[in-house]
């Protein structure tokens, strides 16, 4: 079933790059293995400048059959770099609204677009919407640190649940 989610969640980031300007990569695994690959990505000069925008499709999923379909509960980051010395009203200004906020909306068109997934009868599919200013650590926490290497920015939809048809090959 996770083959099936990252294939799909593939072609949802295709579609929705065919009406963006800046093409939005995309990676689904764990959170330190999508920043060591993107750590990885440094050393060569063709991939160093091509990291972000990205859309990572945090694994493990969730999914549950019910009734032939498949109901999967997912968490999606749309990351962009930042300058680590903004302060709220600058990463408004010069990340969220230039760069997040359109992704996070041609993400969520291209989902409904791609015929791939279904959800209720809403517009959007259900999900919580976290906007990550400078995505680090919870301030509860004993040491304060940066989820990825590179200062990023963030929306993050936390238990998007969306369902697909389940097909027998």
């Amino acid at each position: 079933m996770n083959n099936r989610v990252i294939a799909d969640m593939r072609s949802v980031v295709a579609l929705m790059n065919e009406s963006l300007t800046t093409p939005v990569q995309y990676m689904p695994g764990h959170i330190a293995e999508i920043n060591y690959r993107l750590l990885s990505r440094n050393v060569n000069p063709t991939l160093k400048n091509s990291k972000y925008p990205l859309i990572a499709l945090r694994l493990d999923t969730k999914a549950k059959v019910v009734g032939g379909m498949l109901q999967y509960t997912l968490n999606i980051a749309i990351l962009s770099k930042t300058d680590k010395n903004y302060n709220a009203e600058e990463r408004e200004t010069n990340v969220f609204i230039p760069i997040l906020n359109p992704i996070y909306d041609a993400f969520m068109k291209a989902l409904g677009d791609s015929g791939l997934f279904t959800w209720g009868a809403d517009e959007l599919p259900p999900h919580t919407r976290v906007d990550r200013y400078f995505w680090s650590t919870p301030p509860d926490a004993k040491e304060t640190k940066n989820v990825f290497t590179d200062p990023l920015d963030a929306i993050e939809l936390i238990d998007l649940q969306i369902s697909s048809e389940i097909k027998n090959c």
